[in-house]
């Protein structure tokens, strides 16, 4: 009986460190930090679940970092003027912590998210017509934004938020979802504004603001534009 119980705790241990060693190894897997050779592109469209950090400069440069298995997963490739990032599979995921890219381009016109990424301005941008789309659950912010006019359209419950500076002509934002859109800064002289659904929009505004809301979302503006409003449901337009 002794004996028995002797091959049982070896037994047990064994498959101990056996588990100890799969987890050791699932957590220390081997990093990877690469440059792709990609350029002439003046859009951004982020299909993976990624942290992307993005520089306005001269020149381009792209750098990619997180696990070989997960790396040697995700493609990049410009269609047009859009750099396209994007894994072999449709289904493909990993997590998002996993995976950093560093993103270098002089100019910059448009910001897309479809999933969970994320896209950070970590320098200040200059531009003259943006647009940004979120579809899903990923963020796009930008701390410091110069342009003239912007499109924001938000599906799902990802965020647009946009600190700048400086005057602009035209806002237009569109919300579907729970997502919201924050405009700090920048005061528009014009913003069309539509929400279907429960997300929220801010802006700056000093001359006319078409706002529109289905459901329980909110537009909340700053300054005394001329407001064509209407809402349908338990959403609000109010002035800051």
């Amino acid at each position: 009986m002794k004996t028995t119980f002797q091959r049982m705790g070896v037994a047990i241990l064994l498959s101990m460190a056996i588990v100890t060693s799969s987890c050791a190894n699932s957590l220390t897997q081997e990093r990877k930090k690469e440059e792709r050779d990609v350029k002439n592109f003046t859009a951004i469209q982020l299909s993976i679940s990624a942290d992307v950090y993005l520089t306005q400069a001269n020149g381009y440069s792209f750098t990619i970092e997180g696990d070989k298995s997960s790396l040697d997963r995700v493609i990049t490739e410009v269609r047009g003027n859009t750099l396209v990032i994007k894994t072999e599979r449709i289904n493909q995921r990993f997590l998002k912590s996993n995976i950093k890219i560093h993103i270098t381009m002089p100019d910059i016109e448009g910001l897309a998210i479809s999933g969970s990424g994320d896209i950070k301005a970590v320098t200040p941008l200059v531009t003259r017509d943006l647009t940004l789309r979120v579809s899903g659950s990923g963020d796009i912010s930008i701390p410091d934004l110069t342009l003239k006019s912007l499109y924001a359209a938000v599906s799902g419950s990802g965020d647009i938020t946009i600190s700048g500076q400086g005057v602009a002509s035209d806002a237009n934002v569109k919300i579907s979802g729970s997502g919201d859109v924050i405009l700090k800064g920048v005061r528009f002289q014009n913003a069309d504004i539509s929400i279907a659904g429960s997300g929220d929009a801010y802006v700056e505004l000093s001359e006319n603001l078409k706002a529109r809301v289905a459901g329980s979302g909110d537009i909340v503006y700053s300054g005394n534009p001329l407001v064509d409003a209407k809402v349908s449901g338990s959403g609000t337009i109010r002035n800051k």
